[in-house]
């Protein structure tokens, strides 16, 4: 995750550093939207190139449960200190952040989504969340595979390309994945 947040973000033709750029954003279990960091991830190229979509209208936006936590990541990208530390030790993250077991953590994901409707721009964002994201990718990824073999697809594919989220959410039948739309947030208010 580090060397993820580490990639410099392309913003309106301009590079800037990851993790640095900042806005709220509203997810489901929280009364109030938190405050996420801009970061760039190689799947950003993929949806361009096959949803044919314009580069500076993806956004990948990241941040961890602690706020403290977030703003150590800052500062020490700031100071440049994380590229010596991640050198040193690929897997200081998971030596520093430990996972319990027995705690479940719920794992969320809000798509924002900007557009003209009706002459007017419209903003509508929706959230999934689950219990344990490990878990929840594995059966994800069972369930890609299940209706690939069913379809017959053969090559390499993106699974948006053989499958809707309705599709595969089918498919998993787990009662701790949940979709809402979100209230929009709106900056200040």
């Amino acid at each position: 995750m580090l060397s993820i947040i580490s990639e410099p973000v392309m913003v309106e033709r301009a590079h800037i550093p990851g993790f640095h750029m900042k806005r709220k954003m509203g997810f489901q279990s929280l009364k109030n939207a938190i405050e996420v960091r801009l970061i760039e991830h190689s799947e950003k190229r993929i949806l361009v190139q096959k949803l044919g979509l314009d580069a500076d209208s993806v956004h990948y936006w990241t941040s961890w449960n602690k706020r403290r936590f977030n703003l150590l990541i800052s500062l020490l990208m700031k100071s440049k200190l994380i590229t010596y530390i991640h050198m040193i030790d690929r897997k200081v993250l998971s030596k520093v952040v430990k996972h319990n077991p027995k705690k479940t953590e719920r794992a969320s994901l809000t798509v924002e989504v900007k557009g003209i409707a009706g002459g007017t721009e419209q903003v509508q964002s929706v959230c999934l969340s689950t219990e344990s994201d490990y878990q929840t990718t594995a059966m994800v990824a069972a369930a890609i595979l299940k209706i690939a073999l069913q379809k017959g697809v053969v090559g390499v594919v993106c699974p948006f390309e053989i499958a809707s989220l309705d599709e595969v959410l089918k498919e998993v039948n787990s009662k701790d994945i949940v979709i809402e739309a979100i209230p929009q947030f709106l900056e200040g208010k």
